[in-house]
């Protein structure tokens, strides 16, 4: 769409009339050079004339060329002059003051290629002239590490030792790469200093000393202070998570795989300062006795205290849990298996008691001992039954207590007895007080009191639809107080009929009631009660969905207050992480019957 058109031309059609490039119109634009709008949306066409007036002072001022970077440039030169030109060229050219940035663009400074076409051929020549010199008399810092087999920051610290800085583009002279080379002691140095890490370490004693366990040896030397840790490298990026732990002086871990290699006696006390699970612990007391299922023998023995553990480490065993494993000295336990009770193990069977009991003079109770005897101090001196259950997936216990009227229990006094028994101060953790099981005991009991609460159920002609049977039964005593089909007046779908089995002449048959006959009885046999079902919001909807159908708009059974669920509790109950069916059938009074045997079996903690 043209001027003529629409009454104006926006700035890319202005640009275009007059012979811009868009990049000049903007840049006059954001220079003030362009008159202002005369439309709200862009330049009337009587204002072409005096914007063409002004393109060439436009053009002199920002060129006829959009400004480009420093490889642009080089390839510009390059191409005018013959010559290898590089960026780095021209960065030496921008930093000797030849050229000037005339705009930035994302951080990056552009320059006018008129600017760069005047630049003089001999200049430019004796800038690359220079760095093909230096190029020729140089080589690049990373090659050179790779070539002496150093990293980076180890040859950048020999280079800060000896004063020297790498020149253009990090790269170091021949002659001092010579030297470098020649250094023979300075590259033994360098390779001493050299950090280690321990499991490097322990490869390199297994590869010397001939064994598997050189990460064990590692550790027990730095135990008998034969190896010290030193700084670890200094790394950058990414790879820094791969370089935590202790390192070593490669010098230092070599010199001690000689000393072990050479010294016999030390070697054998490394070997004995080695640290070992109880795992491993009984599987060397088997081979140095040759007594089989030694590991409960062991676990006896350090709650004899004849052994103890000297170190331990943390193992992952699940996603979010983590155990502490203790570790023990391969000395310690080869002095075990001197100790002449083992000679007593060794003539018992499998499965006969071990003879480490009699050794055993204090056997501290169980967590469960000390919870049910706290659980029923804290019954007794209340007068309330107290429940505690064990979950084995979260490894902890609940706990939670009886709620009536007469019981004055709370929390607070609960926490308190908690922290009143010094004897569960290190299980504190893992009891919770209060939970969704107990609430379900509590809600339960409570509804099969006498006079509290009744129990209905629904059967529809589709899902959400018209009601075409209902039962209620007392929770208590369990008594019929409703039991009818309901004739809706709509056809029963298939998918209904497959799942309750009633039909639509049943439900059409003489003598079969409407809905507002039946809801007349229904708000009898649920006068003051509460009412109880499984999924309660399905069933308060489809009745408050027929009393609308049929014009009843003030329907007492439509408040919620009214209602109560069975199903979330009962799955609680069962610490189920899905909620539960009921199982009753798809008939109105065989599914209410079913509720209440769910309520029956709630009662029980």
């Amino acid at each position: 769409m043209t001027a003529s058109t629409r009454g104006y031309l926006g700035p890319l059609a202005l640009a275009d009339e007059v012979g811009l490039a868009r990049w000049q119109f903007e840049r006059a634009q954001e220079a003030g050079m362009i008159p202002a709008r005369d439309h709200s949306r862009g330049w009337l066409p009587e204002q072409v004339e005096q914007v063409r007036g002004l393109v060439a002072g436009i053009v002199q001022r920002f060129g006829a060329e959009r400004p480009v970077g420093l490889h642009k440039c080089a390839s510009r030169l390059a191409a005018r002059l013959d010559r290898p030109v590089e960026a780095d060229d021209v960065a030496a050219l921008v930093q000797a003051g030849h050229l000037t940035a005339v705009e930035v663009f994302k951080g990056y400074d552009l320059y006018a290629p008129a600017q760069v076409d005047a630049l003089p051929p001999k200049l430019v020549t004796e800038v690359v002239d220079a760095r093909l010199g230096w190029e020729n008399a140089s080589m690049p810092v990373q090659e050179l590490a790779q070539e002496l087999g150093w990293s980076r920051d180890e040859l950048n610290a020999v280079l800060a030792e000896r004063g020297v800085r790498a020149g253009q583009d990090w790269r170091i002279a021949n002659e001092v790469a010579e030297r470098l080379r020649a250094d023979i002691a300075l590259r033994e140095r360098v390779h001493a200093d050299r950090p280690m890490a321990v499991v490097a370490a322990g490869l390199l004693l297994e590869r010397v000393l001939n064994v598997e366990d050189g990460r064990r040896h590692v550790e027990a030397a730095v135990t008998l202070g034969l190896l010290t840790t030193g700084p670890a490298p200094a790394m950058h990026g990414r790879r820094r998570h791969s370089f935590t732990g202790p390192h070593y002086r490669t010098g230092d871990v070599e010199a001690l795989a000689e000393r072990l290699r050479t010294d016999t006696a030390l070697r054998e006390r490394v070997r004995a300062e080695q640290t070992i699970t109880a795992d491993a612990a009984a599987s060397l007391l088997e081979n140095l006795l040759d007594v089989q299922g030694a590991r409960r023998h062991f676990d006896l023995a350090v709650k004899a205290k004849l052994i103890g553990a000297v170190d331990s480490h943390e193992k992952q065993v699940g996603r979010e849990k983590w155990i502490t494993i203790p570790l023990y000295r391969t000395g310690d336990v080869e002095s075990l298996a001197e100790n002449s009770v083992w000679h007593l193990v060794r003539e018992i069977g499998p499965g006969q008691r071990s003879p480490l009991w009699d050794l055993v003079t204090e056997r501290p109770p169980e967590r469960a001992t000390l919870l049910r005897r706290w659980l029923r101090d804290l019954g007794d001196a209340h007068g309330v039954e107290v429940w505690g259950w064990y979950r084995p997936g979260a490894k902890a216990w609940e706990i939670d207590w009886e709620r009536t009227p007469e019981s004055a229990l709370t929390r607070d006094q609960v926490m308190a007895s908690l922290i009143s028994r010094p004897e569960l101060t290190p299980h504190r953790k893992s009891i919770t007080i209060g939970s969704a099981a107990g609430a379900a005991v509590n809600f339960a009991r409570a509804m099969l009191e006498q006079g509290v609460a009744v129990i209905l159920d629904t059967e529809t002609v589709s899902l959400g639809g018209a009601v075409c049977e209902i039962a209620v039964i007392d929770a208590c005593t369990g008594r019929t107080l409703l039991d009818t089909l309901v004739n809706p007046g709509v056809p029963i779908e298939a998918g209904a009929y497959a799942v309750h089995g009633i039909t639509d002449s049943e439900v059409t048959a003489p003598g079969v009631p409407t809905w507002p006959i039946v809801y007349k009885r229904l708000l009898r046999a649920t006068a003051g009660k509460i009412v109880l079902a499984y999924n309660a919001s399905y069933d308060r909807n489809v009745i408050t969905f027929d009393c609308e159908r049929h014009g009843m708009r003030r329907s007492r059974l439509a408040n919620t207050e009214h209602w109560a669920d069975v199903m979330v509790p009962r799955s609680e109950h069962a610490y189920s992480r899905r909620l539960l069916r009921n199982g009753g059938g798809h008939r109105a009074l065989g599914d209410v019957q079913q509720t209440r045997q769910h309520l029956l079996r709630m009662t029980a903690p």
